[in-house]
Order: C-alpha cells, then structure tokens, then sequence
C-alpha cells in the first residue's frame, strides 16, 4: 500500500514538471510582445548583475528614470514591471535608461541603452547598451520552426 502511494505521489510530481516545462515553452513562444519584453529584460538585467562585469556605480543608483523611444514603447512600458530599480536610497548615481521597441525584417527587438549619471555633476560615467531579440521572422516550416525555437 505504502510503495503504491509513492508510485502515484511520483507519478503527479513528474505530470507537474511536465506540464510547466510545456507551459514555460509554450508561454516563451506564444507570449504577447509586452511580455516577452519584461521576461527577457528581467532575465538581462540579472544575468549582467551576476556576470560581475558591471561599474561599482551600477549598485549605487539613487534614481532610476526610463524613456520610451516611441509611441509603441512608451505604451508597452506602461504595462509591464521595469526590472531596474534603486539599490542605494543615499546613492550618488542615477540610472537614465531608454528602450526602443523596433522591427526590422521580420525581427522584433529591443534595443536598452543605460546611461550611469553622477548626480552632483550631471556627468556621465558608464554608458552600456543591450540589444534583446524579442521575436525572429517565423519559418514556414513548423518543423523547422520547432527546432529552432528548442535550439534556443
């Protein structure tokens, strides 16, 4: 009775992990355009965080201010949750960011460009700019097309 209740708790964690591994792809291809954004953004800024390779500036940011480069990312802005954020309320920088939503035979992306300003001089100290594929011109092949999404 005992080995049969751990064949079945077994089997409905295994069904769980995957029907969120398909969800999570699925989700990550099929999302709307806002979404993907705020997924890959996220994703961005914790990667360049971990890498170690950021300014001291970068953790010292009293004031973050985002620009949308266009009417479409200015309302793409609006709907999501911007993954940069103040790390030292008495810090000395701040963080001007602007984003550009763009197309560009048949790709979407978007391009984030920060700005480290010191605050006393209005001086800029690191400029760093990221370039995020957000959608790739969809292949007529769905085979292929599957193939190249799980590449990823």
């Amino acid at each position: 009775m005992l080995l049969r209740k751990a064949h079945l708790i077994f089997w409905c964690i295994a069904v769980a992990l995957l029907a969120y591994l398909v969800l999570d792809f699925w989700a990550r291809r099929n999302a709307p355009l806002h979404r993907k954004l705020e997924r890959l953004w996220q994703e961005d800024v914790t990667l360049l965080e971990e890498s170690g390779k950021l300014p001291q500036p970068w953790f010292d940011v009293k004031e973050v201010e985002i620009f949308g480069g266009t009417p479409e990312t200015k309302s793409i802005l609006k709907r999501i949750h911007i993954p940069v954020a103040p790390k030292n309320l008495n810090g000395a920088y701040k963080l001007e960011t602007l984003v550009i939503v763009w197309e560009e035979e048949g790709i979407r992306g978007a391009t984030i460009q920060y700005n480290l300003v010191d605050i006393k001089t209005q001086n800029m100290i690191k400029e760093i700019g990221r370039t995020l594929t957000l959608r790739k011109p969809r292949n007529k092949d769905p085979f292929k097309a599957l193939l190249e999404d799980l590449r990823q």
